[in-house]
């Protein structure tokens, strides 16, 4: 059993880094998806700045214009980037609601992804807790390489792939339940 333990501390090792490595990423696209929440307000910017172009001196630093998206139509000041012209500080608000909206559809995506490989990873750890035999740990790492989260050693010494051995349960009715002992097998299983 500690011989056991001592072969799958690698894989639990390069397992639990990429899960933590996985979660660091799911934060901070979780908070780059929150500051795309402000999107609308650069919209707005831009749709103020080209209704009062008239009123804006190239060189203002800021505009006061009325916010008639507003229901009590407030007064709002909007920033001005005096070394460029009133109509390209609004086509730079109106790309910035663009760039947001944009970051807003790809981060759900990448999101859902990581998601998805949380509980991956989640369940291969789990599996390697489990482990009773070096064949489940080679097993276990052969899915790994398969999926791509640890390279393939490519020393020519290919081992012969192990036989899929399944817990066979039976059922009080007689009827034979074959549950895999990792991902992989379980995959073999229902597929």
């Amino acid at each position: 059993l500690t011989r056991i333990r001592q072969k799958g501390a690698d894989l639990r090792h390069v397992v639990q880094t990429a899960l933590e490595r996985n979660r660091k990423k799911y934060d901070l696209q979780n908070r780059q998806l929150k500051d795309t929440e402000n999107r609308e307000k650069y919209r707005i910017y831009g749709e103020l700045i080209k209704a009062n172009l008239h009123l804006i001196k190239n060189g203002d630093s800021c505009v006061r214009a009325v916010n008639y998206y507003d229901e009590n139509c407030a007064l709002l000041t909007i920033p001005l980037d005096p070394t460029v012209s009133p109509a390209v500080n609004a086509d730079r608000y109106f790309k910035e609601y663009k760039k947001s909206y944009t970051a807003e559809k790809m981060l759900n995506e990448l999101i859902e992804k990581d998601k998805i490989d949380l509980e991956y990873f989640g369940s291969v750890l789990d599996n390697l807790s489990r482990t009773q035999s070096i064949a489940d740990i080679d097993e276990i790492r052969d899915e790994l390489c398969s999926a791509g989260v640890i390279k393939v050693m490519r020393n020519g010494n290919k081992k012969p792939k192990s036989q899929n051995s399944f817990k066979e349960y039976t059922t009080p009715g007689g009827m034979k339940i074959l549950v895999g002992k990792n991902n992989r097998q379980n995959d073999i299983l229902t597929l």
